[in-house]
């Protein structure tokens, strides 16, 4: 667990409807993660989506400003190429997110990455 462990770690059951634990399981298996942590980061994701809807809205001239492509990361934000063919590499075990020049939280140069 990334913030500690699963003794002292919040515990939540959660009903399923039928179907739904069997793609999150097959889901998991795909992204070589357990279904715990497949879920918790799904959660998480979506607990996001409020939060970067109103960063776009409230600063419209960066997502402007942020149109050129210049690298890829993974969606857990752990790892970040400029070269296309890693990437590509990692889609099979990961989700990949581009990276847009003026994004704060890359590491990357806009001189680094840009594919065309």
């Amino acid at each position: 667990m990334r913030n500690g462990n699963s003794r002292t770690a919040d515990k939540f059951v959660i009903r399923l409807p039928d179907g739904v634990r069997s793609r999150v399981e097959d889901a998991a298996k795909a992204d070589h993660t357990s279904m715990n942590t497949f879920i918790v980061q799904a959660v998480e994701e979506k607990l996001a989506r409020p939060t970067r809807q109103a960063l776009l809205l409230e600063s419209p001239q960066q997502v402007n400003a942020a149109t050129r492509l210049i690298g890829w990361r993974t969606s857990d934000y752990l790892m970040e190429t400029a070269d296309q063919a890693t990437a590509q590499d990692w889609s099979v075990h990961y989700q990949i997110l581009p990276i847009f020049e003026g994004d704060a939280n890359t590491k990357l140069s806009s001189a680094e990455g840009a594919p065309a």
